[in-house]
């Protein structure tokens, strides 16, 4: 999550910028067996913070 307020202006192509409580949460699906290169772009007005990046996977059968 990318903390508010400082930063702004989240932008990425690929993904989907939703509210998660007073944060800003970015979601990026990449199919299996696919490569993708993955770039977020943040304004940052203070001091940057990002709690984490979280991957998960589902299991094909």
């Amino acid at each position: 999550m990318i903390r508010e307020p400082l930063s702004e202006n989240i932008q990425d192509e690929d993904g989907m910028v939703a509210n998660a409580g007073k944060n800003k949460q970015v979601t990026i699906t990449v199919m299996p067996e696919k490569e993708e290169e993955l770039v977020v772009e943040v304004d940052v007005v203070e001091d940057f913070e990002l709690d984490g990046i979280i991957m998960g996977k589902i299991h094909r059968d």
